[in-house]
């Protein structure tokens, strides 16, 4: 697989959006400025229009452009209540809690779209779409009083009817996912699974004989949902398929004919850019490849920074992966063996930090002659329950905008040379770039160093408390203009 021709397709094919999507995943662009372009396509009734999904070439809002919309989102990890309370004003109108809600209206047989949608069945309720629209609405976290009733009506459908389409599947498990993993999610989930391998549209074995889903349409990501289905060895199989569907351009082709040449390079970017992003988390892109397309188009990138000490130690401070996780462990660990008192620190054990290397944060580290010997968290929250938001005012549809400047942990052979400063205006340009609003931190009340370099940078003391298994801390918060 060559990724800088994948690249060059993308920069060349792709509209604003898979441009911005692909800038975040590779070269550390931020989520604001996904969530700026797909706010472009959001129309004064709360819906998506404007051909967001490609084969369907109208401005008008449909439930179509929206699952397309809210999909991105929930790709790239991305929660804002006010943008998704407007999309579920408009769901709410038009679905029928009864009946289901359709693809497209009928309104859009005025505009040009692909032949597949040319059919009266596209213009019915079906409780496939509304299961998809319920699920990606429900893991945006936001309370609406229609909402938690189609939750409802959603998940009895899918648990007394017997799915026989991998289309429909797919959508209910998204539903599955949004909500708290209780026994009957479970149950529900292990339904969906059985269903799945004997369901119509769907190819198990690698490479597919026909047109269908794969296991990756289901489990794009390493850590998605319904990647406990499928064996290692299944999964494999189809990344290697996967890697040689390449075209000689760069990009991946499509199985369908889109309603126009843009549309159709449109999907191949776009399609392109889901199959480096599955191929990139199941680590079949090597950081040299990324890094050295980054450098070519000159992007941000996650290329290493040189601090320059005056001793002359010069660190190398680069973004962590999962990789770096055991050394992270081990760092901290020495460090946190020193400390006078165990209260000053809380302990992250590996499943916090493997959260915070990409989906819930972001972790630097500093490296002299090859070792750690510093790191420092970035945390998202969003909406989860420990958001320390709510405690000093934030507003509940602003909490998605909250960040943590969360752990810093240094070694003692480079105390003194700045790094909790320069992790700090690191972390708190990340948070900018991201689109985030608020910062906060904890601190021991004792630890007098820290609550310096917070007060000199702006952050002011909210309340203290026991927290972290009763420990007491001090939460220091500032707004980001």
């Amino acid at each position: 697989m060559n990724f800088e021709k994948a690249a060059n397709f993308i920069w060349k094919n792709g509209r604003l959006l898979e441009r911005r999507i692909f800038e975040y995943f590779f070269y550390g662009g931020s989520k604001s400025n996904i969530l700026n372009t797909i706010k472009a396509y959001q129309n004064e009734d709360g819906g998506f229009g404007h051909a967001i999904e490609p084969d369907l070439r109208t401005p008008e809002s449909q439930p179509l452009y929206i699952e397309f919309g809210l999909r991105t989102l929930y790709d790239a990890k991305i929660q804002d209540s006010e943008l998704a309370y407007k999309v579920c004003e408009y769901v709410s109108r038009y679905a029928d809690l009864n009946m289901g809600i359709a693809a497209i209206t009928a309104s859009s047989s005025s505009f040009p779209r692909a032949e597949h949608w040319n059919n009266q069945k596209s213009e019915q309720p079906s409780f496939s779409r509304l299961s998809s629209l319920v699920g990606l609405l429900s893991w945006q976290g936001i309370k609406h009083p229609w909402l938690d009733k189609a939750v409802d009506v959603c998940l009895n459908d899918i648990s007394s009817t017997r799915y026989e389409d991998s289309h429909t599947i797919l959508n209910a498990f998204c539903l599955l996912e949004s909500l708290p993993q209780t026994d009957e999610i479970k149950m529900i989930f292990t339904k969906l699974s059985d269903e799945l391998l004997q369901a119509n549209f769907f190819c198990l074995e690698a490479p597919p004989r026909t047109y269908g889903l794969t296991p990756l349409d289901f489990s794009p990501t390493s850590d998605s949902y319904c990647r406990r289905i499928f064996s290692d060895t299944t999964i494999q199989d189809h990344l290697k398929v996967l890697e040689s569907q390449q075209g000689e351009d760069g990009g991946w082709q499509i199985q369908w004919d889109p309603p126009g040449e843009m549309a159709k390079l449109e999907w191949r970017a776009y399609k392109t850019l889901k199959s480096l992003i599955t191929l990139g988390s199941y680590n079949k892109i090597s950081r040299e490849q990324s890094l050295i397309s980054s450098q070519t188009h000159g992007r941000p990138s996650e290329r290493t920074l040189i601090m320059r000490c005056r001793e002359g130690n010069n660190l190398e401070i680069r973004r962590l992966r999962h990789k770096d996780v055991p050394a992270i462990r081990t760092l901290m660990d020495d460090v946190i063996s020193r400390l006078p008192s165990q209260d000053l620190f809380a302990m992250d054990d590996e499943y916090y930090l493997h959260d915070q290397i990409e989906e819930k944060g972001e972790i630097y580290g500093a490296y002299l002659k090859g070792d750690l010997v510093a790191y420092s968290v970035l945390a998202f929250p969003g909406l989860n329950e420990s958001n320390l938001g709510r405690e000093f005012g934030v507003p509940e549809q602003e909490l998605s905008y909250v960040a943590i400047l969360d752990a810093t942990v240094v070694h003692e052979s480079v105390r003194g040379l700045g790094l909790q400063r320069y992790f700090h205006e690191l972390r708190e340009k990340r948070a900018r770039e991201n689109g985030y609003r608020y910062l906060y931190s904890t601190v021991h009340p004792k630890n007098h160093v820290s609550i310096k370099n917070l007060e000199t940078e702006g952050f002011i003391l909210q309340f203290t408390r026991p927290m972290y298994g009763g420990k007491s801390r001090h939460c220091y918060a500032k707004r980001l203009l």
